[in-house]
């Protein structure tokens, strides 16, 4: 059962009924100065569209009114084989005992482009995002399919609560800047009173991204990849997995232009209680992450892979025939470091203590991630734009497959 969202200061409205044979004005986006400019469009007798007077192709893009939902028609997102791996000759056996050869992925992957740009950097201001300034964090994209356009995909922006709306000090950083085609950035406003949260959930944001495959070089997760908790018992997924995030290294981040870093790890304790954190309740349950992390990292997504030659139960045993297929799932978002206090020594004794980092990191299990993007207000927006879909044909099939970065 979907439930209520809470925001930093306000209570959101519920979805607005959709009359049954309403004609739907479809908003583009403008400008990144004018997030909520419109214009009225006339579809053609092909699905094309008509701006003052011209015909154009169907928009991959709508941006509904303020506070709406903005479906973005992109396919079927990142998965597994947006990784390259090392591969190794296994020899397997047919059900009649026919011995061939199989090639099996093991080690560390390559990470694709396409999915590098699941990211976003999350700034206090558009000029700090413009600029480049080393302050704010992570985010990144994440798909919820429409239930009557299975290839159209709600896209929503995700990150850290104490990210976006409530940071342990200085100010939010709610605004999103994105890379676009032209080798550029593009900065999307937005206030902390946008991003939803559940109070107690844990430390975790979303709001409806805004983008247009015209413009911006992105991608997405779609919460099909997402690790449930099912998974997780079914698979044995748990200390030792390999895990990596990608993520914004403060430090080298690209400066003008969104350039995020890759971080390899392992799961080092299973999902548990942890005090202090952001948005958390008692209930709340976090990973913790062998992986170094620093500023600027928070909110950044979190995979557990597994590779054929990797899992240890049958990949090398060369006459096993049914070697386990590969793993790959989204496993949280990342939320913390642990400090650890380190006395500093002089050669005539000891010094001051300074605060570092441990290497270990917290991690709030996606399945938090997805009941925040299926509560109420997320779950009847998307039911509404359904609803128009359904009335007015609109878009069709053809024009919402096969999007990618």
């Amino acid at each position: 059962m979907a439930r209520s969202c809470g925001t930093c200061s306000s209570r959101y409205r519920p979805a607005e009924k959709v009359a049954p044979n309403a004609e739907p004005i479809h908003p583009i986006h403008m400008a990144a100065s004018d997030v909520h400019a419109v214009r009225q469009i006339q579809r053609g007798p092909d699905q094309s569209k008509i701006v003052d007077g011209r015909l154009r192709k169907m928009p991959d893009y709508i941006l509904a009114k303020p506070n709406g939902i903005a479906p973005s028609f992109a396919g079927d997102g990142v998965s597994y084989l947006d990784m390259r791996f090392e591969q190794v000759q296994v020899t397997s056996f047919s059900t009649r005992g026919m011995p061939y050869a199989r090639w099996v992925d093991v080690g560390m992957p390559a990470i694709s482009p396409a999915m590098l740009v699941t990211v976003v950097y999350l700034y206090p201001d558009v000029k700090s995002a413009l600029e480049g300034d080393q302050f704010g964090g992570s985010g990144f994209v994440v798909g919820v399919a429409s239930k009557t356009r299975p290839h159209c995909q709600y896209l929503y922006f995700v990150t850290n609560y104490h990210v976006a709306v409530k940071p342990r000090s200085g100010k939010p950083s709610p605004i999103v800047r994105l890379n676009t085609k032209d080798g550029g950035v593009d900065a999307i406003q937005f206030d902390q009173t946008e991003w939803m949260f559940f109070p107690g959930l844990g430390d975790v944001a979303a709001v409806p991204a805004r983008i247009n495959h015209d413009v911006h070089s992105v991608n997405f997760f779609s919460i099909d990849c997402a690790l449930t908790k099912e998974e997780t018992d079914s698979n044995s997924i748990g200390v030792g997995d390999d895990v990596f995030m990608i993520g914004r290294f403060i430090d080298h981040d690209g400066g003008q232009t969104n350039s995020p870093a890759v971080r390899f790890g392992n799961i080092s304790v299973a999902p548990s209680y942890i005090p202090d954190m952001p948005n958390s309740g008692i209930g709340s349950r976090y990973f913790c992450l062998d992986m170094h992390s620093r500023s600027g990292f928070s909110g950044s997504p979190i995979v557990v892979y597994r590779t054929p030659g990797s899992d240890v139960r049958g990949a090398f045993n060369t006459t096993s025939m049914n070697l386990p297929p590969p793993l790959w799932r989204l496993l949280g978002i990342q939320c913390a470091q642990f400090p650890e206090d380190m006395k500093l020594k002089v050669l005539k004794g000891s010094g001051d203590v300074v605060v570092g980092y441990s290497g270990m990191n917290c991690a709030l299990p996606i399945w938090s991630v997805i009941e925040l993007l299926n509560c109420d207000k997320f779950a009847n927006d998307r039911a509404a734009q359904d609803l128009q879909w359904q009335n007015t044909n609109y878009p069709t099939e053809q024009n919402s497959a096969g999007r990618g970065q």
